[in-house]
């Protein structure tokens, strides 16, 4: 049912703080959502946990893309970020990493965690980049991202 859109809050701050990630096939069970809310952990198969994801503060941003095609509403969700460094070990995590679908958490600056990639588990890919001029960043900009017919629900844990 379409409604007024509700008051504006009386903070709202922008970004993300962290986010963690795991790989689909290690979830084990895929809890109901409720108007938008996950209120159950989600189970992860034995012997996994999440794991926690970095970027450079204020690198962090997540967007959901509406589209409108036939044969109804999709969206496509995206995770970027900035990890600093030249180092293998993150080389060959990555490398790992694209080769995997994820499902990320995502906690905004409010304290506000959405679930992404549940149930159609994102994609990674990173680009390295080593900078021009000595005040450059150089390391990795990455990304999880995908399609989804529905807008990620928010995870009540």
């Amino acid at each position: 049912m379409i409604t007024n859109f509700p008051t504006n809050p009386k903070m709202n701050l922008a970004g993300l703080s962290t986010f963690l990630f795991i790989p689909r096939y290690q979830v084990k069970t895929v809890p109901d959502i409720d108007l938008k809310i996950i209120n159950t952990p989600i189970e992860l198969k034995s012997g996994y946990e999440w794991l926690k994801g970095y970027s450079t503060l204020e690198t962090l941003q997540f967007t959901e893309k509406g589209n409108s095609d036939d044969p109804g509403t999709s969206c496509e969700p995206s995770l970027k970020g900035f990890m600093p460094g030249d180092l293998p070990e993150i080389t060959l995590l990555f490398e790992e990493m694209e080769q995997l679908r994820h499902v990320i958490i995502t906690k905004d600056m409010m304290g506000k965690l959405r679930i992404v990639g549940l149930h159609e588990p994102l994609e990674f890919t990173s680009s390295f980049n080593s900078g021009q001029n000595v005040g450059d960043s150089r390391g990795y900009s990455f990304e999880f991202f995908g399609e989804s017919l529905k807008k990620a629900p928010y995870y009540m844990r």
